[in-house]
């Protein structure tokens, strides 16, 4: 799959949304309960509420076009009318005329506008708790409309008689005064004839203007007529409790998607593999099953030794894959020994590199588990060792390697039967100065006589990004595993080991995911797939 492809993209982005819903089920869980029940307790206090509408229908009148000195737009005028409807005078009016306590301020409450400008329609419809009361107030805020538009349209029309007289008492004097100075008459071709016969022909137009107007006063009704009335409604016209439930459920599952997506932004702990290869920028070497089977067998010395619980198959898998993918890195030098370190503390770096030391003996390797986390050792404990002198004693004292190295016996990965096992250095106690016995010639002798000895050295090292005790180590050994536990390696704790790697000239090889479930995508996947894959003739993971 090209990542550059559209489609790739839309697909990767859909399965992290996915992973992260499935990550913050109880953020999205949460809204999807409660904002339903809020709805329905609100559906069901309330009130029903009815509905009923009137229609208005708007006209061109012969003479129109006095009353609007340029035609308007039907956008305009759609948005004039529902204005006019609005006003305060028409509710009242309303009121008055409807009686019975009826006030303006319900009439005004009730009401409500709108404009169907295609249809020169203008709806009015009146929404009360009372069934009986909705149809009068509506047909009665029609009509108070009807005849408020009638009266403004009239008056609009005096308007326009009043200055046609004005202008025809002026056009009278203006003749009357040029007749006067006609005297007998005026010579004809002369200024003054024109004059008088330009003011007579204004006369008669103005004339014929003002019987006009006097007609569309008489016969002016607004040019707006009820088209229908409204009728008492039968049902209720605000939703039920199931459509509000309904809608409820739908915003209560948007608003827990946003809530996941934002504690998703808000947590800088790494939740998605992708996530934790972008971060480290580096390719995913294993993922380590979040097994109940494995954090047993973390302290029964898992998979090295007869008596020990045996991991499943699926668990045994992933440190297969983890030995093979060092095995066949593709490097200019072999992979001998590798630093297996991590970004903070308590995130599995200890039990993957016990076990990837007991796959690879398990597989037929020599292999040599060295113990060089010196502050805090964990093997005897946890995988029940006997205490013994170690790497402390090789270090400070001088002593042979040999004479602290102890051999585990061990179980076959594959098929149980007794294998070579694997020889272990444990820490051997808790030194003044751990940084300055693992940088020191001892040390790097050590590690350069295991190489030639074993087939591979794996060196348990404390966090590099917590103490500098591994540090010399990073360039002692051929490659560096950082291990990340999914779900508590931070962000920021990842950027700063890379960077830390990087700038160290480390050669980093890759990341081990610990903590994977089932349902972590791909590697999930694979992990569900050898968990239920069983060879014939293996034993039990019981």
């Amino acid at each position: 799959m090209n990542p550059s492809d559209p489609e790739s993209s839309q697909e990767t982005g859909l399965n992290a949304l996915l992973r992260t819903l499935r990550r913050r089920w109880l953020v999205v869980l949460i809204p999807v309960v409660l904002v339903p029940c809020i709805a329905a307790a609100y559906a069901l206090s309330r009130e029903d509420e009815y509905t009923a509408t009137a229609s208005l229908l708007f006209r061109s009148s012969p003479g129109s076009e006095v009353r609007l000195s340029q035609a308007e737009d039907e956008e305009r005028e759609s948005a004039t009318n529902v204005g006019l409807s609005t006003l305060s005078a028409i509710a009242q009016r309303t009121a008055v005329a409807l009686g019975n306590g009826v006030t303006a301020g319900t009439v005004a409450s009730s009401v409500k506008t709108s404009a169907d400008g295609d249809a020169n329609l203008l709806a009015i419809e009146a929404t009360n708790t009372d069934r009986r009361l909705v149809a009068p107030i509506a047909n009665e805020y029609a009509r108070q409309f009807v005849a408020f538009r009638r009266r403004a349209d009239r008056a609009i029309v005096r308007q326009a008689q009043l200055r046609s007289q004005r202008r025809l008492r002026q056009v009278q004097d203006r003749l009357n005064e040029l007749r006067s100075r006609a005297g007998d008459g005026a010579a004809p071709g002369s200024q003054l004839e024109n004059d008088i016969r330009a003011l007579r022909a204004e006369r008669g137009q103005l004339l014929d203007e003002a019987r006009d107007l006097s007609t569309q006063g008489t016969l002016t009704s607004g040019n707006v007529e009820i088209a229908q009335r409204a009728s008492t409604p039968g049902a209720p016209s605000s939703p039920g409790a199931g459509p509000v439930i309904g809608i409820g459920i739908g915003l209560g599952l948007l608003l827990g998607i946003a809530l996941a997506l934002l504690f998703e932004v808000l947590d800088r702990r790494l939740r998605d593999p992708k996530d934790i290869e972008t971060v480290f920028n580096r390719p995913t070497l294993g993922a380590i099953p979040l097994s109940p089977a494995l954090a047993r067998n973390s302290r029964t010395k898992p998979n090295v030794k007869g008596k020990a619980r045996a991991l499943g198959a699926g668990e045994m898998e992933a440190f297969h894959m983890l030995r093979a993918n060092l095995r066949y890195f593709e490097t200019d030098r072999a992979i001998n020994s590798v630093v297996v370190t991590s970004a903070a503390p308590s995130e599995g770096k200890s039990t993957v590199a016990w076990n990837l030391a007991a796959a690879s003996a398990n597989a037929g390797n020599r292999v040599l588990l060295i113990e060089a986390e010196l502050r805090r050792p964990t093997f005897v404990r946890e995988f029940k060792l006997q205490q013994s002198d170690g790497l402390v004693q090789i270090l400070a004292d001088g002593a042979a390697p040999a004479t602290v190295t102890r051999r585990i016996s061990g179980t076959s990965a594959s098929n149980g039967d007794g294998g070579p096992g694997m020889d272990v250095i444990v820490a051997g106690g808790i030194p003044p100065n751990p940084t300055d016995l693992l940088d020191s010639n001892r040390m790097e002798a050590l590690v350069r006589a295991a190489e030639r000895e074993y087939d591979l050295v794996v060196i348990d090292t404390p966090p590099v990004s917590v103490v500098s005790d591994a540090i010399p180590l990073l360039k002692i050994a051929d490659g560096v595993i950082a291990v990340s536990l999914l779900g508590t390696t931070s962000r920021d704790a990842a950027g700063h080991l890379r960077r830390q790697l990087e700038s160290l000239g480390a050669n980093f090889l890759g990341v081990v995911i610990n903590g994977i479930s089932s349902h972590d995508g791909y590697y999930g996947s694979v992990y569900g797939y050898a968990e239920h894959y069983e060879p014939a003739g293996s034993p039990s993971a019981g």
